[in-house]
Order: structure tokens, then sequence, then C-alpha cells
């Protein structure tokens, strides 16, 4: 037989319990919007700025966000291009545009 004591006690520690846990996940929540923000924030490369820094950065959270993703390397490849901003954008189409006139592959990875 349960006592009444008993139970009282399982729902109060079961209480405590979700509380414990909806932190958890509002701490967890604010995380991933802050890691999104940088992200959305660091992953363009515009090819203007000399500061090697920046390009460090830039693959160091690419390479963070790839293997978060499990991307392969030619997913990672196509991702990054697309994220290719101002000079890097033309530099890359020029690029691009000069092999396919000597005939050589495509840049897959």
């Amino acid at each position: 037989m349960v006592n009444k004591g008993d139970t009282s006690q399982q729902a109060h520690e079961i209480n405590r319990a979700i509380i414990r846990l909806q932190a958890q996940v509002r701490k967890l929540s604010k995380q991933i919007a802050q890691k999104k923000k940088a992200v959305k924030e660091h992953l363009c490369l515009d090819g203007i700025s000399l500061d090697p820094t920046i390009y460090l950065r830039l693959i160091q959270t690419l390479e963070d966000h790839f293997e978060a993703k499990g991307c392969s390397g030619g997913e990672s490849f196509l991702i990054t291009t697309k994220k290719l901003q101002g000079n890097a954008y033309y530099w890359f189409r020029y690029l691009k545009r000069e092999r396919a006139i000597q005939g050589k592959p495509k840049i897959k990875t």
C-alpha cells in the first residue's frame, strides 16, 4: 500500500526535477541562439579585409559548423562557396570560368 506522504514527496521531487530541466533547456536555448548569431555573423568572406584573423576565425567557425552537422567535404565546399560575398565571390566566379575555358574539372572540395 502506498503512503500518501510518499506520493506527495515523489510528486514534489518530480516537480523540482522538471523545474531544473526547464532551466537547463532555457540556458541551452540561449547558448544555441548565441551560436547561431555568431555563425551568421562569421559565415561570410567578402575578400576585402587583409586581416588574417578574420580568415582564420571564418575557417574555424566553418569547420566547427560542418563537424557539428556531419557534412562531407563536398557538401562543406558547396556551402562555403555560397557564403562568399563581394570580391571573394567575384574571384571564385572568375576562377570557375577560367577553369571551364581551360577544360579543367570543376573544383569539388
